[in-house]
């Protein structure tokens, strides 16, 4: 059973004092919570962590902040790059803000991405120096470390998310206190990932205590060790290219599979309500219909006649190419699991729509009212098992029949395919191709595409260079293929004003 997540964000004071001050200006406030004065006992340690899951009511950040134009996310803008997405009713894409390569002078959603991130790093820094130098004496030191895991844990996927979609960024690990800091140039992306590698690593010895999965939506020891996992994955690949890290993501995959705390059951178990934070999903925004909805479900649902939801304003904004879609082998089972074209309205009816949607996140609990509950997944077995077999694959030199790794691609395999059998060698091009098909419209494959310089060509149902290649997509909206000047989104305008020191 889901349990909330209570959002809580400590704002941070600059007090300035003079000598002219009257003693009643000088007393310390008796109601007011600061670091300072907070960090006491267990139950504000808490709240204090649980506010570092996100800085809005919305939950983590970025994914749900924003819109451009008609039901416009984070989430749909990350796809839309890709090329795999239309956007049936756009009627310019330009102000989508995905069509490539980005404009430069206007900010979009890079600026949501930014802002967002940055004030959750924040929340974490101020956190954990509160945590670290709390002098309350009935909190033990397990409890404070299981604390602090969760914290490193999420400042490391915010600079992840940060340095895949920026490149270079600032690199602050310290409270923000004044105006000292707020001109920080970008690090190199080297230092930033091994300042994530380092959070995490960190959360690992830490979080020794934490179970490896839970039901409660927090960061468990699975969570850490999975993320730990993909960064390293892309460490190996681009920009850094450490090859060493294959093996590294290898073992630390490998653990997560070992452990058996992870499971994949069916794919509708993924939007069940009454499965959330178990089995397969490892770490997940947690959302509450009448708390915190879903956005996504909304905006991906149909404008029909009739209509499936009472309010439908905000939908249509991202539907697969079909392209995209004939590329899927035709007795793959995701095929239907995945999308349809049928759906049950809110009131009972059938409709069938001429184009077929993507139902990953289609939950009919919102239908009626708009509060759509569904929790949105960020880390899933699945995406495990693919780590794995990928970096053992790239670690032996771009084949492998390593016994571990044609297992883990296999049960991924073998749930879209189930007559199938385990393949005796894996390749890049195969596992990549799984990846594809498996973590499409999950905002997984740009990132995918960005470390490997690789894409799925739909039309010829193989792998190519990511620069040079036309995604179907993209050709629909004339955008032209993929450029280096893609890799990056760029920095805000705002932000370059405030920063003379932001620059590539």
């Amino acid at each position: 059973m889901k349990r909330n997540i209570i959002y809580i964000c400590l704002s941070l004071l600059a007090w300035a004092m003079t000598a002219s001050c009257t003693d009643f200006l000088k007393e310390s406030p008796k109601t007011f919570e600061s670091p300072d004065n907070y960090y006491m006992n267990l139950d504000e340690m808490q709240k204090a962590v649980n506010g570092c899951y996100g800085n809005s009511v919305q939950g983590l950040p970025c994914m749900f902040q924003g819109m451009i134009g008609l039901g416009m996310n984070g989430h749909v803008f990350i796809e839309g790059m890709t090329g795999y997405a239309d956007r049936l009713t756009a009627t310019n894409y330009r102000d989508m803000g995905f069509l490539l390569p980005l404009d430069q002078t206007v900010d979009g959603y890079n600026q949501n991405f930014w802002k967002g991130y940055y004030k959750s790093i924040e929340n974490c820094n101020s956190t954990i120096r509160g945590l670290e130098t709390s002098t309350a004496e009935n909190v033990s030191e397990d409890a404070r470390n299981a604390l602090l895991a969760e914290v490193y844990f999420l400042r490391a996927y915010y600079y992840y998310r940060l340095v895949t979609l920026f490149g270079p960024v600032p690199y602050k690990t310290t409270p923000t206190t004044g105006t000292s800091g707020s001109d920080l140039a970008p690090d190199p992306e080297q230092k930033v990932f091994e300042g994530i590698a380092s959070d995490l690593e960190h959360a690992e010895a830490l979080g020794t205590n934490l179970a490896w999965a839970r039901s409660d939506g927090h960061v468990s020891k699975g969570a850490i060790k999975s993320l730990l996992a993909k960064v390293y994955l892309t460490m190996a690949g681009y920009p850094l290219q450490q090859s060493a890290c294959y093996a590294k993501a290898y073992d630390k995959a490998r653990e997560v599979v070992e452990s058996q705390a992870f499971t994949l059951g069916s794919y509708a178990d993924l939007r069940d309500p009454a499965k959330e934070n178990s089995g397969e999903i490892i770490f997940a925004i947690q959302r509450e219909g009448q708390y915190a909805t879903n956005s996504v479900s909304a905006c991906l649902l149909p404008i029909s006649s009739p209509k499936v939801a009472d309010n439908i304003n905000n939908a249509n904004a991202l539907v697969p190419t079909v392209e995209f879609l004939e590329g899927f082998e035709p007795t793959d089972a995701r095929v239907d699991a995945f999308f349809t074209q049928t759906f049950t309205t809110y009131k009972g009816e059938t409709v069938k729509t001429a184009r077929k949607y993507i139902t990953k996140y289609f939950d009919p609990s919102g239908l009626s009212d708009g509060r759509y509950g569904l929790d949105y997944i960020l880390i899933r077995y699945a995406d495990v098992l693919l780590t794995l077999a990928e970096a053992k694959v790239m670690a032996d030199g771009g084949t492998t029949s390593d016994a571990a790794a044609t297992a883990a691609f296999q049960q991924v395999h073998g749930r879209a395919f189930p007559a199938s059998e385990a393949p005796a060698s894996l390749d890049f091009d195969t596992v990549y191709k799984e990846r594809a098909w498996e973590l499409c419209y999950e905002n997984q494959t740009w990132f995918d595409m960005l470390r490997t310089r690789k894409a799925y060509d739909p039309v010829g149902k193989t792998v190519v260079n990511f620069i040079g290649y036309t995604a179907p997509g993209h050709s629909h909206v004339g955008s032209g293929a993929f450029t280096t000047t893609d890799l990056y989104l760029p920095y805000p305008v705002r932000e370059q004003r405030l920063n003379p020191n932001l620059k590539r």
